[in-house]
């Protein structure tokens, strides 16, 4: 009868701790992957010439 008492205050712990941790995945500033492929996507779609997507891409490298 103890070591099912145990198992249940055990349980209870290790869920009760659980839902304590918080992990907070909203990151306000861009990565450097996330400009590169950006930009990458916004060449892709005309939207930049090579030429721009070479310079901006020289930018952010030299930003981080």
């Amino acid at each position: 009868m103890k070591s099912k008492f145990r198992f249940g205050v055990m349980l209870l712990l290790l869920l009760s701790s659980a839902a304590c941790v918080k992990v907070d995945t909203s990151s306000k500033t861009p990565t450097i992957g996330s400009e590169i492929i950006d930009l990458s996507r916004a060449r892709e779609l005309g939207k930049l010439s090579d030429r721009e997507y070479q310079e901006l891409r020289r930018k952010v490298l030299a930003s981080f």
